[in-house]
């Protein structure tokens, strides 16, 4: 989810965009096309999907360790 400088440095987005990630779509579109809202989109939906799959972790495994 969070992996950002290994697609950078390793393969730019790898051929034909086969290795964009969330992050990486959001920082091709902030930081190289300058299209800032599809940037913020790409963000808040990676941070939504962490913060959801954070929640389930610990509504569910934490739970079953009580």
């Amino acid at each position: 989810m969070k992996v950002l400088e290994e697609v950078l440095i390793i393969t730019k987005g790898g051929p034909v965009s086969s290795t964009y990630t969330g992050l990486y779509y959001a920082y091709d579109q902030g930081i190289r096309a300058f299209n800032f809202p599809r940037a913020l989109a790409a963000s808040m939906v990676v941070s939504l999907f962490c913060f959801v799959i954070a929640w389930l972790n610990f509504r569910f495994i934490r739970a079953q360790h009580r």
